[in-house]
């Protein structure tokens, strides 16, 4: 859960200190939790996961939403990559 403690401090405390270039954005760190809700088996981490996408779905990065389908691919595909070519054959279709 400290994760969780993190992004809200990030998302509603104002911050004092400048931000690092490296350091993720805040709701890169609540797309990671609520991806990790969705990956518990209880339906109730699930129900909420789905209803706070719904509600930030808005204010997604495109490096948040990036890693959303990068999460999404590797559930799907497994630990394989892929390779441009099948990336060009998808888009082409």
């Amino acid at each position: 859960m400290q994760p969780l403690v993190d992004c809200s401090e990030r998302l509603f405390a104002p911050s004092a200190k400048p931000k690092d270039a490296d350091e993720p954005e805040a709701i890169e760190l609540l797309v990671d939790c609520l991806i990790a809700f969705l990956e518990r088996s209880s339906a109730f981490l699930r129900t909420i996961a789905s209803q706070a996408f719904t509600t930030f779905a808005g204010e997604l990065t495109p490096a948040s939403l990036d890693h959303l389908v990068d999460v999404s691919d590797a559930g799907i595909a497994g630990p394989r990559l892929r390779s441009d070519a099948s990336v060009a054959a998808i888009g082409s279709q």
